[in-house]
């Protein structure tokens, strides 16, 4: 019985090649290329952190309001959909126009004047969605009857926010409460640090 003995290296030229090597360095750039890989779509699957998400609504929120301070309803349209998904822009119109139309006071318009969320709690979060819990403030200057006011309102809702085509947007909302604050108080609070 004789032992088994390693493959004799090939000859080449007049040196010794070993015929391992290549496949070597072939594994090394395969499994390099795979744990790099899993790395990018691992990290591609984080959820959103928190204060992100925070920040990233905080605009979309804004855009909301913002496109009511244009002069026509297309350049509203089209404001609001930077914010908001398409299926839901004409629903959201809706709600904050009439918002902003008192048909009680015989069709008083208000103006906004300043808007600012007070709380927000994300209560869900993924790689391409999250929701927030908030609650904000309006100040809207209201003008009928040839006299104009300032009105504070506070509202609660849950909004759901979605990456579409890489772009975030407002996706649903349901508006929990809302609440016109007594007292001649409006302006706005004072900023956090």
């Amino acid at each position: 019985m004789s032992a088994a003995h390693p493959p004799e290296p090939e000859q080449t030229g007049g040196g010794t090649t070993p015929t391992r090597r290549p496949l070597y360095i072939l594994a090394v750039i395969v499994l390099a290329a795979l744990a790099g890989g899993a790395w990018y779509f691992l990290g591609k699957g984080r959820p959103v952190s928190d204060e992100d998400a925070v920040a990233i609504f905080t605009d979309l929120h804004a855009g909301i309001y913002d496109a009511f301070s244009r002069d026509s309803e297309s350049a509203i349209y089209d404001v609001l959909a930077e914010s908001v998904d398409g299926a839901i822009l004409d629903r959201i119109y809706q709600e904050v126009y009439s918002g902003l139309v008192d048909r009680q006071q015989g069709g008083a318009i208000s103006r906004i004047a300043w808007v600012q969320i007070t709380h927000a709690d994300v209560t869900e979060a993924s790689a391409e969605a999250f929701m927030v819990d908030c609650t904000w403030l309006v100040s809207s200057e209201v003008s009928h009857a040839g006299h104009s006011h300032m009105r504070l309102n506070e509202y609660r809702g849950i909004y759901r926010v979605r990456s579409i085509d890489g772009t975030w947007k407002i996706v649903d909302d349901r508006i929990l409460s809302e609440k016109r604050l007594s007292g001649p108080d409006t302006a706005a609070p004072e900023q956090e640090p």
